[in-house]
C-alpha cells in the first residue's frame, strides 16, 4: 500500500516510543490535518485510540489482536486505519508478549500453498506493493532471521533499502557453510549464525559470530532459538524464510503473529512451510488463525491473524 513519507515516519517514531516507554505512548501523524494515536494499558492488553478530534469521545472499535483494542473515530482517513490495523501488531506486539521476544512472519505464496518452486526459486510471488511493504516490516523488527536455503538460494542483503528505517539485526539459521557475501556486501554489520551443535561452519570472519545449540532429532527447537534471541536482548524478531524455517516455527507454534501475500498464481509443486506440520485426519483438528483481517495488495490479498 501507498503511505505518505510522514505517516511512515510516524510509524518508525512509534516503535521508538514503543520499545522503550512504559506508561502513556502518543504520536501524531501530519495529514491534511493531524490525526492523534494514544497507547495505554487496559487490563492485561492495550487500547489503542486513532482520532482528529480530542473533543469527541464517538469512536468504532475493534480488536486488532488478543489484547489489543483498537478504537477510532468515524471519518478518520482510511489509508491511515488501514496502515494502523497493519502495522500496530507488530509495534506493539513486545509490549503484549511482556518480555518475551514477539515473533513474526511475512511471506508471499502461491495460491497452493507454495512459497518457491522445487528448485528453490521465489523471485517474485508477492509484487511490488508487497516488496515495499517487507521492507516496511524489516524497519519495525530490531531482528530478522532466516535459513541457509534461503541464504543459498535468494542471495538477500535483509536491509531496508526501499523504504527509511534502520535495518534489523540478521540472523541466519544454518549448519552448513553457505556464502554471506550478499549480507556482507549489504552491511558492515554483524551476522549471527545459530547453528547445530555437531556441526562446525568452516567460516572464519570476524563480521560472523556463531552460536551453537544442541538439536531435537536434528533440529533446532525454535523455542531454544526464543531463549538465545532474549538473551541477546531482541524484542522484535521477523522470520522471513524459507519454508523449512517458517515451517519449524509454525510446528513449534512460535509465530505469534502472521502476515501471508497470497498471489493470483499456483505452482502445482514446490516448497511450503506448512508440510512440517503433523498430518491430521479430520478438519478440526487444523491449525488456525484467529483476529484474521484481510488486505488488498496490489493483484494479491493478505492475510493477517494470530496463531490460535
Amino acid at each position: 500500500m501507498l503511505l505518505d513519507k510522514e505517516i511512515w515516519s510516524g510509524f518508525l517514531a512509534l516503535k521508538e516510543k514503543a520499545f522503550n516507554a512504559q506508561g502513556l505512548i502518543s504520536q501524531e501523524f501530519t495529514w491534511s490535518k493531524p490525526h492523534f494515536l494514544e497507547v495505554k494499558k487496559e487490563g492485561l492488553g492495550l487500547e489503542v485510540k486513532l482520532f482528529a478530534d480530542r473533543k469527541s469521545n464517538v469512536f468504532e472499535e475493534t480488536f486488532l489482536g488478543p489484547n489489543l483494542m483498537f478504537k477510532v473515530h468515524k471519518g478518520i482517513n482510511l489509508i491511515l486505519k488501514k496502515a494502523c490495523s497493519i502495522y500496530l501488531p507488530i509495534i506493539l506486539g513486545p509490549k503484549i508478549t511482556q518480555g518475551k521476544p514477539f515473533f513474526f512472519s511475512h511471506f508471499a505464496q502461491s495460491l497452493d500453498g507454495y512459497i518457491s518452486t522445487k528448485s528453490g526459486h521465489s523471485k517474485w510471488i508477492g509484487n511490488d506493493i508487497n516488496l515495499i511493504h517487507a521492507h516496511r516490516l524489516r524497519a519495525l523488527a530490531d531482528a530478522i532471521i532466516i535459513g541457509g536455503t534461503t541464504l543459498k538460494n535468494d542471495l538477500p542483503k535483509l536491509n531496508v533499502r526501499m523504504v527509511e528505517g534502520s535495518n534489523p539485526k540478521r540472523i541466519v539459521i544454518s549448519g552448513k557453510s553457505h556464502s554471506f557475501n550478499s549480507l556482507m556486501e549489504a552491511s558492515d554489520d554483524e551476522i549471527l549464525l545459530l547453528h547445530k551443535a555437531y556441526d562446525k561452519p568452516a567460516i572464519i570472519n570476524n563480521q560472523i559470530r556463531k552460536i551453537s545449540i544442541e538439536t531435537e532429532n536434528g533440529v533446532i527447537n525454535p523455542n531454544d532459538v526464543s531463549k538465545i534471541l532474549s538473551q541477546e536482548n531482541h524484542k522484535c524478531i521477523m522470520i522471513e524464510g524459507g519454508a523449512e524455517t517458517i515451517g519449524h516455527f509454525l510446528k513449534a507454534s512460535k509465530i505469534d503473529y502472521c502476515q501471508i501475500h497470497i498471489s493470483p498464481m499456483y505452482f502445482g509443486a514446490g516448497r511450503s512451510p506448512y508440510t512440517s506440520i503433523k498430518d491430521i485426519v479430520k478438519v478440526s483438528e487444523a491449525k488456525s488463525f484467529s483476529f484474521v483481517n484481510h488486505f488488498r495488495m496490489g493483484d494479491g490479498i493478505m492475510m493477517t491473524g494470530y496463531e490460535s
